[in-house]
């Protein structure tokens, strides 16, 4: 054994003493910070006043059947029902630390905190595979997918995902843009937010061998690419630019599926619900479900 895997084998077995006595640290990212405050104001606390309550989920719940038109006496109000009753018992018991009724953005973080500590710890030990998550969560992520599924054939597609990101404030072209690249790639393939490299000419405009995207737009056939890469019109002209007020994304199609698209089905937005939820990648495509491009504003 060398010195540096001597030194990695000590940092290892007092990391795992610190985990077993309860004194290692888990953290979120800025970046997840940031994620998964836009979810707690987005999608769950519906009167916008900074906290979670349940007349929030309550009133959210109440929109998103009227805005599906899922009748009271239907297996899909009742299920949204029961759903959003069982969330709130979750976070009562684990976010709601002062036990005042309310979940702060503070305590909605030390639960998510709490939850990435638990996973990581169970998987280590062996007790959880990497994608297993809590009950509530699998169905909390079964029941956004019947969300955006508005006609029920078990597939999303580019129009229902910017239907009902609409109704949360999601701009069409940058919904419509977030789907494109989701759709376009695989999970654990990267989205890399850099800037657009310079030619021999010096120029930033993308090359024939590109994929050019403004809203849902690819003007080339996926079919015959192992690379693409994505404009993204964060300002939301008519033709994306190579400033900083726009995107350039880039990612690896090593197996493009047939026609240059990846169905969006529960299994495949289930991977990227848990990438949305876990991972610290600013790249990763799950970061696109929301239909937001950047989580900086």
């Amino acid at each position: 054994m060398g010195v540096m895997e001597f030194f990695r084998d000590i940092f290892k077995k007092v990391e795992n003493l610190f985990d077993s006595m309860g004194l290692k640290k888990y953290e979120l990212s800025d970046f997840q910070k940031k994620k998964l405050l836009h979810e707690f104001h987005t999608f769950y606390d519906a009167n916008k006043d900074g906290c979670l309550e349940w007349k929030d989920l309550n009133l959210a719940r109440e929109n998103i059947c009227k805005m599906n038109g899922w009748k009271i006496d239907s297996e899909k109000y009742k299920h949204a029902q029961e759903l959003f009753t069982e969330i709130w018992r979750y976070l009562q018991d684990s976010a709601d630390g002062d036990f005042d009724g309310k979940v702060t953005e503070d305590e909605w973080l030390l639960m998510w905190q709490g939850l990435h500590r638990d996973h990581l710890r169970a998987v280590r030990e062996g007790k959880a595979e990497d994608d297993s998550i809590p009950r509530w969560l699998e169905k909390y992520i079964e029941y956004r997918f019947n969300l955006y599924d508005r006609t029920g054939d078990g597939i999303i597609d580019i129009d229902e995902f910017e239907y009902v990101l609409g109704e949360f404030g999601i701009s069409p072209r940058e919904s419509r843009s977030a789907f494109t690249i989701l759709s376009k790639c695989g999970v654990g393939q990267a989205v890399s937010p850099t800037a657009p490299t310079q030619d021999d000419q010096g120029s930033t405009e993308p090359s024939e061998q590109d994929a050019m995207t403004s809203g849902s737009t690819v003007t080339v056939d996926q079919q015959e690419m192992k690379h693409s890469a994505f404009y993204v019109d964060l300002n939301e002209e008519d033709y994306p630019d190579t400033s900083t007020k726009d995107k350039w994304c880039q990612c690896e199609i090593l197996k493009p599926p047939e026609h240059g698209e990846r169905k969006v089905d529960f299994e495949y937005f289930r991977e990227l619900a848990i990438e949305y939820y876990r991972s610290d990648d600013p790249g990763a495509l799950g970061n696109f479900i929301t239909g937001k491009l950047t989580f900086d504003d």
